[in-house]
C-alpha cells in the first residue's frame, strides 16, 4: 500500500508482541492527507480492525522531518523538501 502511494518516501514498521509503531515519510502534507483519505488506506484499516490487531491506545502524530537517513555506512540520505 505505501509503495504505491504518491508522495510516500519511506516507511518503518517496528515493535514487538505488545507494541507496534509505523512511521512514514511523505514528500508533502497534501500527499499525506490524500493518502489518509484514500480508499486503499480505508480498506487496509478496516481489515486490520477486523483482525483485532489495533487493540489499546492508538495515536497519530504529524511532524515535519528535518533529516532521514538509512543504509548504514555509505547509506542514503533523503532530501526532504521544506515547505515555504
Amino acid at each position: 500500500m505505501f509503495r504505491r502511494a504518491p508522495g510516500c518516501m519511506g516507511v518503518v514498521m517496528a515493535g514487538d508482541d505488545d507494541r507496534r509503531s509505523v512511521t512514514t515519510i511523505w514528500r508533502s502534507a497534501e500527499e499525506h492527507a490524500a493518502f489518509e483519505d484514500s480508499a486503499a488506506y480505508a480498506e487496509t484499516v478496516r481489515r486490520i480492525m477486523a483482525e483485532g490487531l489495533l487493540d489499546g491506545m492508538q495515536a497519530i502524530t504529524v511532524e515535519p522531518v528535518q533529516l532521514a537517513w538509512a543504509g548504514g555506512a555509505g547509506g542514503m540520505a533523503l532530501e526532504i523538501p521544506q515547505e515555504a
